[in-house]
C-alpha cells in the first residue's frame, strides 16, 4: 500500500505478524533500491529503511535528517544501506561514525547498517573491534544482508 503525504515522498507500509517475524527467513521488503522511503513494523517494532539511493550521509546534519525521517514515521530502527554511507564513516579517526551513531542513540533509535563493508574491516583492526563491540551491545547493527535483520 503506498501513500503520499502533503510534500512527502510516498511512503510504503508493510505489516507482519509476529509468527512470520520470527520465523526463517525474515520477511523483509524488497527491494530496497526502489528510492522510496519504506517503513514497516515487525511486532511492537516500527523500522525506517533509508533508501539506497540518494546522497551520501557524510555529516550530522544529514543524520539529523534522517533522525526526523525516522521520528516522522514513529521509527524504533533505522536501516542504513552501507552504500549511503561516506566513506569518512568507516575511517575511524575522522570521528564521523562515533558523531552519527551517538546522535541515534541520543534520540534513542536503533540502527542496522546493512551490506558488505569487508573492504573497510580488512584494512583496519580499530574498526573490525569497533563492528563486533556495537553488535554485541545491539544499539547498533553491522550486517551484511536485509535477511540477516
Amino acid at each position: 500500500m503506498a501513500r503520499t503525504d502533503a510534500g512527502a515522498a510516498p511512503l510504503v507500509v508493510v505489516n507482519y505478524s509476529l509468527r512470520a517475524a520470527f520465523g526463517p527467513p525474515f520477511p523483509f521488503p524488497a527491494p530496497l533500491d526502489r528510492g522510496v522511503p519504506l517503513s514497516y513494523s515487525v511486532g511492537p517494532m516500527t523500522s525506517y529503511i533509508v533508501p539506497e539511493t540518494g546522497p551520501l550521509l557524510a555529516s550530522e546534519a544529514d543524520v539529523l535528517d534522517t533522525i526526523g525521517e525516522a521520528l516522522r514515521r514513529q521509527a524504533d530502527l533505522v536501516v542504513i544501506p552501507v552504500g549511503r554511507l561516506s566513506p569518512d564513516f568507516f575511517r575511524l579517526a575522522s570521528g564521523l561514525a562515533g558523531a552519527m551513531l551517538q546522535k541515534f542513540t541520543n534520540y534513542q533509535l536503533r540502527v542496522a547498517i546493512v551490506g558488505d563493508i569487508s573492504a573497510y574491516t580488512a584494512k583496519s583492526a580499530p574498526l573490525r573491534d569497533f563492528v563486533g563491540e556495537s553488535n554485541r551491545r545491539g544499539q547498533v547493527r553491522f550486517l551484511t544482508s536485509p535477511a540477516d535483520l
